[in-house]
């Protein structure tokens, strides 16, 4: 059914939004926003009586309908402890494509979809990952970023130059086992909860990255931030424009080598003895 826009009021919002809002409570919160930007849009314009109340406002409307919205909680994380032994788990799935893109993204502290849909943005001669800004984070910000460049420790670049020889007319780096196209967008999820038996988020290895990199290693925090792709605001971005590259791939060999178990005690951050 078909209405104006100045006949529509905040019952016929609701109606609209109601399953998908009890589905799917933040999908519905962000369609409800966009909903009313477009009467907002249409009173700017003077398409609708500009002292009409907006009907898909949420704060003195729909925060009396649905409640305010659940509270941020953290993507749960796999202690840094236990990824090598997760990791030679994944090892032993030789014959899951998604398996290996899930060990590339361990190394290298990427998101997700980087993993997933990674083509021939890797140079394996010079040892790096070159990402553009609007691939790395669903962000209207990112796109004034530079290309980020990932450094590959020697483990992942074995990783792709297998995947390549196992793929060699594929676009995807690691297309899907069935079909050779993309994999599903769940698929390093499945591998980690289903096949490993894990109740971890697969981004929550980027956390463990970070810990790993602040408890046991004196890689500068800055670096550390660097490696997730988080960057310096502010004053201090304007001054800070180096992605040390070197530094970086320095702290994720340290990572590596952590994470398929060798060398641990060369990345414990020495602590000196209180004088006496």
């Amino acid at each position: 059914m078909k209405l104006p826009l100045d006949g529509i009021d905040i019952a016929q919002v609701a109606k609209a939004l109601a399953k998908v809002h009890e589905s799917a409570p933040h999908t519905g919160r962000r369609t409800l926003a966009g909903i009313a930007r477009v009467f907002d849009y249409a009173r700017v314009k003077g398409l609708i009586d500009a002292r009409r109340p907006n009907p898909a406002t949420f704060r003195g409307g729909f925060e009396h309908l649905w409640g305010p919205p659940e509270p941020t909680t953290h993507l749960r994380a796999v202690g840094y402890e236990r990824v090598p032994e997760l990791y030679g788990q994944l090892c032993d799935l030789e014959d899951m494509t998604a398996a290996w893109c899930l060990r590339l993204l361990i190394l290298t502290g990427v998101r997700t979809s980087n993993a997933l849909y990674a083509f021939d943005e890797i140079d394996l001669k010079a040892g790096t990952w070159t990402m553009q800004p609007e691939d790395m984070k669903k962000n209207e910000k990112m796109k004034d970023r530079p290309k980020f460049v990932v450094p590959l420790v020697d483990e992942a670049v074995a990783i792709v130059t297998t995947m390549r020889e196992r793929w060699p007319a594929g676009e995807l780096i690691f297309p899907s086992d069935r079909h050779f196209g993309k994999q599903h967008p769940r698929a390093l999820a499945y591998v980690l909860q289903y096949v490993l038996g894990v109740e971890a988020s697969v981004h929550g290895f980027r956390s463990s990255l970070r810990d790993f990199l602040g408890d046991r290693t004196n890689v500068e925090r800055e670096v550390a931030e660097m490696c997730l792709a988080h960057f310096a605001k502010g004053v201090e971005a304007a001054y800070r424009r180096s992605t040390a590259l070197e530094k970086r791939r320095i702290a994720l060999s340290l990572w590596a080598r952590h994470v398929v178990g060798e060398g641990e005690a060369d990345t414990v951050v020495p602590f000196r003895q209180a004088s006496a």
